[in-house]
């Protein structure tokens, strides 16, 4: 799989581009579009999960220097 620029599918408001992404997908076509599309899609969902995932480990970890000091 092509490197993927996977910050583009966050929407300003750090939710992700659902849209954006289907769109993407939809231009995905040709011999096992449909094996390839539910790749492409895991990844960037992975990704996103883990994405925010540490943004809230980092947001827990501001709050307790923030306590200590």
């Amino acid at each position: 799989m092509a490197e993927v620029d996977y910050k583009k599918y966050i929407k300003s408001n750090g939710k992700l581009n659902y849209q954006l992404l289907y769109e993407d997908l939809a231009d995905i076509t040709g011999f096992w579009h449909d094996v390839r599309r539910k790749s492409y899609y895991e990844a960037v969902t992975e990704w996103y999960k883990e994405y925010t995932s540490n943004d809230r480990d980092r947001s827990k970890n501001i709050k307790s220097v923030d306590h200590a000091e």
